[in-house]
């Protein structure tokens, strides 16, 4: 059975869903299309965004163009949202697991790499790249200090804009706080005529 809250949530994921359009949308907007208390939907947004099981995703055949980050896993766990589903009996409420991305192509032209990371009590776990070519900008600097600021990230929004890309210890995958992470044929190549005195991939534990 499906709570009051849950079911409220569920309308919320739908109407996103429908008229997002790869913009923003106003939480006004929303509530008042679905009949729901701007204050009570309010309330319930965190259960989008701070929890949940996510698994067994694939993505496969991707063909990219200046993208700013290539690949955006986030396991998050912003602190004191969803405590009360920290046992959730669908195996873990801070769960994300099983998802192989493969076959992706293209070129990134920001500078933030791609990363898989996790915060607090998710971390992502068996994620499998597979058959990956991408062009990265790079262009890292010798004298910039390589510090991964870590949990101070840990209850920031999950977007690609949260990490400074100068921060991250790698120009083309950086991994953190993630278990079971396997590349198979993977290639983060540099844009010609550039340089970058990072390493291509960093994983830390």
């Amino acid at each position: 059975m499906i709570s009051t809250k849950g079911r409220y949530a569920l309308r919320v994921m739908v109407d996103l869903a429908e008229h997002a359009g790869g913009g923003y949308l106003a939480m006004r907007e929303v509530a008042k299309r679905q009949e729901i208390s701007l204050k009570y939907l309010e309330r319930i947004l965190p259960l989008l965004v701070d929890g949940g099981l996510v698994e067994n995703i694939v993505a496969d055949d991707i063909s990219m163009e200046g993208f700013q980050t290539p690949i955006f896993v986030r396991g998050g766990d912003r602190e004191g949202f969803n405590d009360d589903f920290a046992d959730c009996s669908l195996g873990g409420w801070f769960t994300l697991r099983n998802v192989v991305i493969s076959n992706v192509r293209g070129r990134a032209d920001g500078r933030t790499p791609s990363t898989i990371t996790g915060a607090g009590r998710c971390r992502p776990e068996n994620i499998v790249l597979r058959n990956i070519d991408l062009e990265i900008p790079g262009e890292g600097e010798n004298a910039k200090p390589y510090s991964w600021p870590g949990e101070e990230k840990k209850g920031a929004y999950p977007q690609t804009n949260m990490f400074d890309p100068y921060h991250l210890p790698a120009y083309g995958l950086f991994v953190d706080k993630a278990d079971g992470v396997r590349m198979e044929n993977v290639k983060f190549r540099l844009r010609p005529g550039t340089t970058d005195a990072r390493p291509a991939v960093c994983e830390r534990k």
